[in-house]
């Protein structure tokens, strides 16, 4: 039960909220930038085949991220968790924003792309914060 409350519960917390947030950003914010650009994505069909992959890849990142979270959690509350989701979210946010030196995209959707990735990971963050400390589940 440990596990399930401690690693998994999180894990998969942390996994649900990428999921609708990433859907609503990709899928509505960010959509007029890929049809404006379209002959650099692969086609709706391909990508609803293939996302699998990227749903693996996120849970799987999510243990991960826990873990390093966890490595440093002082157990001081939400602040901790702002700041290691900030700190993450510069590190993705700047992933992503470097695709423009190698892809024909604008520097707006790069901009756009480490906002979100910014964004994404504080909310991970808080999570990781809430989990370890203030959730009735899987504080305990």
């Amino acid at each position: 039960m440990e596990c399930l409350k401690k690693w998994i519960l999180p894990a998969l917390i942390a996994f649900g909220f990428i999921f609708v947030y990433e859907m609503f950003m990709h899928g509505k914010w960010l959509m007029p930038d890929y049809e404006a650009t379209m002959h650099l994505w692969r086609s709706p069909e391909e990508m609803k085949e293939l996302c699998h992959y990227g749903m693996v890849t996120t849970l799987i990142s999510m243990f991960v991220l826990l873990k390093v979270f966890k490595i440093g959690y002082k157990g001081n509350g939400m602040g901790e968790g702002l700041r290691f989701g900030a700190l993450i979210g510069v590190i993705f946010g700047l992933s992503a924003f470097s695709v423009y030196v190698h892809m024909p995209i604008s520097i707006e959707l790069a901009g756009k792309w480490f906002s979100v990735e910014f964004v994404k990971y504080i909310g991970v963050g808080l999570i990781f914060a809430f989990t370890a400390s203030k959730c009735p589940i899987c504080s305990k």
